[in-house]
């Protein structure tokens, strides 16, 4: 399995870019020129787009592209392009069958022959997403399919789990590097310098940047404007997710253009290989019919329902002794448009309702999810257990018991440590920090769960010793001296102010009154 979850031609990709990179410095300290003005900052040379009709292709990349949050398992040399002068990679995408049009440009490029020094060869660098699999570079051809027949009639793989609607609001978007940007800023619509050869870049762009000289440019927008498409009346929108795996009709072709995405949104992500029966993927889908939706951004180009691709989710089944299953998140997408309305929670609803139908599961649990992750599922876990007999107030005041466990797994499939992580969130919820002697009680039952590594590991050592004293213990199987108050008190603080985001989305009104 673990063969299957890494990439080692990647790796090995990466470990030759990195020597290149290495001997491409050297050149460029020994021909003693500055080349400034040909490095750019990748994280804002990449376009994404997802085309619904021809005059979203005839807007380019000024309306509605996205840069993407991770180009550093393509761009090795600190995410850099070097050689050209305002690159752009254009990845453009047909929002329901995810055909790629792909174009790199620029304005200038460095030469061996007249700057002693080639540029990057960018298209290489994206081998991991280009190797056998479709694209094209012809505008006219990518025309042709966002028009087509097949596009417009397409449907998507597998079987039907869960329909629905949300209310839909177009959120303002930003990616990872432009979030780390505005955070060295400290404010939103300050002026930052993103490629080295711009005066200005007004970051407060949404969901569109403009292009001044073909580089990466966003004064189009402006605080007002995004302030209004924040507070903006919602509109509903329907959505469907479908459940394909190894044995469904046409999910090979679509999956592969699908797993193109995962690289530049998940970080370190890598191929999945759906051969495997055990892998299953949960794809969601926008339902659009022009004559009953009620986006008003949206072009009527039928009166037929269109499915446009929304994001997956993809799980594998590891095996459980004796003869259960033990379903694993693995990778979970919600593509920047539909980001922040609900669309990540109900993915993994739906994944959790599918698997409770399946007698063999024991529990569900996630592989090195990161903290938005984290966030989203431990908001649903608890909105879940609140309905459960043993997390009620009464029985949360009474402590943790093997009870709750069980009727968390039971009905919920949450796994032990998930099942005791929302317990304390909960507690906290009923623990009156103003009752001196409630909130001091609830520190020393969170501390003490702490320090069970560390009490473990003493036992460990003192059971060793007293076999044969004259055997030095190794330093890495000693426990710390001295976890002291101090840490213990520190670890406790950024636990509970984990905890408290939590309470605080579960009190509010538009929560509670799903749960």
């Amino acid at each position: 399995m673990e063969e299957e979850l890494s990439n080692s031609q990647g790796i090995d990709e990466n470990h030759e870019n990195e020597a290149e990179m290495t001997a491409k410095e050297a050149l460029i300290r020994s021909l003693g020129r500055d080349f400034s003005n040909y490095t750019y900052d990748g994280n804002f040379c990449v376009y994404l787009k997802f085309v619904h009709d021809r005059s979203e292709i005839e807007s380019d990349i000024k309306d509605d592209t996205y840069f993407p949050d991770f180009v550093h398992q393509f761009f090795v040399d600190q995410e850099r392009i070097f050689g050209y002068k305002q690159p752009i990679l254009r990845l453009f995408y047909t929002a329901g069958r995810l055909k790629r049009y792909i174009k790199f440009d620029y304005e200038d490029r460095l030469t061996r022959e007249k700057d002693g020094i080639d540029a990057d060869d960018v298209m290489s660098y994206l081998t991991p997403v280009l190797d056998n699999l479709e694209y094209t570079q012809d505008l006219n051809q990518f025309i042709q399919e966002v028009s087509s027949k097949e596009e417009q009639e397409f449907r998507p793989p597998g079987d039907l789990l869960y329909e629905f609607q949300l209310d839909y609001r177009k959120r303002r978007h930003l990616s990872r590097a432009q979030r780390e940007l505005l955070e060295e800023a400290g404010e939103l619509g300050v002026k930052l310098p993103i490629n080295n050869s711009l005066d200005e870049n007004l970051f407060t762009n949404t969901n569109g940047h403009s292009s001044k000289n073909g580089a990466a440019d966003n004064t189009n927008s402006s605080p007002e404007k995004n302030d209004n498409q924040e507070k903006s009346k919602p509109c509903k929108k329907r959505y469907q997710i479908f459940h394909a795996n190894s044995e469904t009709k046409n999910f090979k072709q679509f999956q592969a253009r699908m797993q193109t995405l995962v690289m530049w949104f998940i970080e370190s992500a890598t191929m999945i290989d759906f051969e495997d029966p055990r892998w299953d993927c949960f794809m969601v889908f926008e339902k659009y019919n022009p004559s009953t939706s009620g986006d008003s951004d949206a072009t009527p180009v039928s009166t037929e329902d269109r499915y446009y691709f929304v994001g997956y989710a993809t799980v594998y089944r590891y095996y459980a002794y004796p003869d259960k299953t033990r379903p694993r998140v693995s990778q979970m997408l919600i593509l920047p448009q539909y980001r922040r309305n609900g669309l990540g929670t109900t993915l993994l609803q739906s994944i959790y309702d599918y698997y409770k139908r399946q007698p063999a599961t024991l529990d569900i649990t996630a592989e090195d999810p990161d903290e938005e992750f984290i966030a989203m599922r431990d908001l649903l876990d608890c909105k879940n257990c609140l309905k459960l007999d043993s997390f009620q107030p009464e029985k949360l005041k009474e402590g943790w018991t093997e009870d709750m466990f069980k009727e968390a797994q039971e009905k919920l499939k949450l796994c032990r440590r998930q099942a005791r992580k929302v317990y304390e969130i909960l507690k906290l919820r009923v623990t009156n920090k103003s009752d001196e002697e409630e909130y001091k009680n609830y520190r020393i039952e969170i501390k003490n769960r702490l320090n069970i590594p560390n009490q473990k590991q003493r036992i460990d050592v003192d059971r060793a010793m007293k076999r044969d004293p004259k055997v030095p213990v190794p330093d890495e199987l000693r426990p710390q001296e001295k976890v002291t108050a101090a840490k213990l008190e520190d670890n406790f603080r950024l636990l509970e102010k984990q905890y408290e985001h939590v309470v605080e989305k579960l009190n509010h009104p538009e929560v509670t009154s799903s749960v």
